[in-house]
C-alpha cells in the first residue's frame, strides 16, 4: 500500500531574502511558537505535486528563512 503524505499549511512565502536565494515564509499564527527549524526537511510549493527539498531552514523575527534545493539566488 502507497504511503499517505499529510500536507499542512504552516505559512505562505512572502519575500525572497538577502541575494543567496533564501524565501521568508510568514508563519501562520499558531505555528510560530511550536515549530521546530530544524525538523522542516520537503516543502510543497503551491499545488506541486513533488516536494522540494529544504537545504536549510532558520528562525529570523517571527518568520522562517527557507533555502531551497536548485534556487541559487534571488532571481531564479
Amino acid at each position: 500500500m502507497p504511503k499517505r503524505i499529510t500536507r499542512i499549511t504552516i505559512g505562505r512565502v512572502t519575500r525572497p531574502h538577502g541575494i543567496i536565494g533564501e524565501l521568508k515564509v510568514q508563519l501562520q499564527p499558531e505555528y510560530v511558537d511550536m515549530l521546530d527549524a530544524s525538523v522542516v526537511r520537503h516543502v510543497y510549493v503551491n499545488a506541486a505535486p513533488k516536494a522540494t527539498n529544504v537545504r536549510n531552514c532558520r528562525v529570523h523575527q517571527d518568520a522562517l528563512l527557507l533555502k531551497l534545493d536548485g534556487v541559487l539566488d534571488r532571481n531564479a
